[in-house]
């Protein structure tokens, strides 16, 4: 499984909220797992605010660094 070095995710709007969304790797399994957070309500931010709000999330939770993720070997 080849890894990225870094993740930025997506932003989008849904229902008039900011919603991000970003793949988390799970220790076992091949696929990635998708997730998704509510940054915000349009009304209240611009899109580059949800972006750095969803950039800061995907810090936080330790997903964008390079040791975070399954690196699976095949035996």
């Amino acid at each position: 499984m080849s890894r990225r070095t870094g993740q930025n995710g997506t932003v989008e709007v849904r229902n008039g909220a900011w919603r991000g969304r970003f793949l988390v790797d799970v220790p076992g399994q091949m696929e990635r797992q998708k997730r998704s957070v509510v940054l915000g309500f349009k009304k209240d931010m611009t899109k580059s605010e949800a972006k750095r709000k969803l950039k800061e999330i995907i810090r936080q939770e330790g997903i964008d660094l390079p040791t975070r993720g399954s690196l699976q070997t095949k035996t």
